[in-house]
């Protein structure tokens, strides 16, 4: 899952939701200079990552893909799930996502001496586009697909995403409401 589904599923607990954001930017397995919340949020992100990734649902939408995007299948399918969130965000959650974004930005402000230098780079430009509302716009998803690939070797195929996407919406957006349920309850389920 992207950044809005981590942020989606984390508690109300701005600790443990910020290390649920800064995870990905934090390399190996001592993250022990970090406050204890912001480490329960780091071990959370990782295990929302396990439980993804092992998903049948999401394995189904990543060989969808895999023709297209090659070994890129698991990152498209991750920002394409959260788009399939921002779009149907009324059918998961009372709040307007506005406001839940808004909550979030504020929550990694107030935590900002904390960011690893990636995850500072990721959030200017996470507040600055307002990913995490417009991950419901499907053009906003062919410029994130178009940035990506001009940063990684054989970007080529990350372009391939937004085609991928068009060409197998439906397919996905039912890969989508078929896995999200169950993660969320795997995730109710966590001990912290």
């Amino acid at each position: 899952m992207n950044f809005l589904a981590h942020l989606y599923l984390s508690p109300a607990n701005p600790g443990i939701i910020f290390g649920n954001f800064i995870a990905d930017a934090v390399k190996g397995k001592d993250f022990s200079r970090y406050p204890a919340e912001v480490q329960q949020g780091i071990e959370f992100h990782r295990f929302i990552d396990y439980t993804t990734d092992k998903h049948p649902v999401f394995m189904r939408a990543c060989e969808r893909l895999r023709p297209f995007t090659g070994r890129f299948a698991a990152v498209s399918v991750d920002i394409i799930f959260d788009h399939f969130l921002a779009a149907n965000w009324c059918k998961y959650s009372n709040e307007p996502l506005s406001d839940f974004a808004s909550q979030c930005y504020h929550v990694v402000e107030e935590w900002q001496e904390w960011l690893p230098p990636k995850a500072a780079r990721t959030f200017y430009y996470m507040k600055l586009n307002n990913w995490l509302i417009n991950y419901a716009d499907k053009a906003f998803l062919e410029r994130v697909f178009k940035g990506m690939s001009g940063r990684v070797s054989r970007g080529e195929l990350m372009l391939n995403s937004f085609d991928a996407l068009n060409g197998n919406y439906s397919l996905l957006q039912e890969d989508f409401s078929d896995f999200f349920p169950e993660l969320c309850e795997a995730v109710a389920n966590y001990k912290f």
